[in-house]
């Protein structure tokens, strides 16, 4: 039982030591966003600008028809809270 503590917490390490590594490099890490870039400029506008919560811009592009990343119809608060937030805007 040690033993597999001991290998998960270097997996642990090694893992963020990769990470930070290609942080460093500039380096995206994770999936890359299927969002088209005017939709983006769009929601950072509609915050910004605007004014608007993430529950009022998802029902504002849901109403426009402004297709999900996901290719759904509705889109949802918490899609639009993580845009903002890797835009730095939230």
């Amino acid at each position: 039982m040690a033993f597999a503590q001991e290998e998960k917490r270097k997996i642990a390490e090694r893992t963020k030591a990769g990470i930070a590594r290609r942080r460093r490099e500039g380096k995206r890490i994770g999936r890359p966003s299927t969002l088209d870039h005017t939709v983006v400029q769009r929601i950072r506008t509609l915050r910004a600008d605007e004014g608007k919560s993430a529950k009022a811009i998802a029902a504002t592009l849901t109403a426009d028809g402004v297709p999900t990343p996901g290719g759904g119809k509705h889109w949802h608060d918490s899609t639009i809270r993580g845009v903002l937030a890797r835009e730095g805007v939230a």
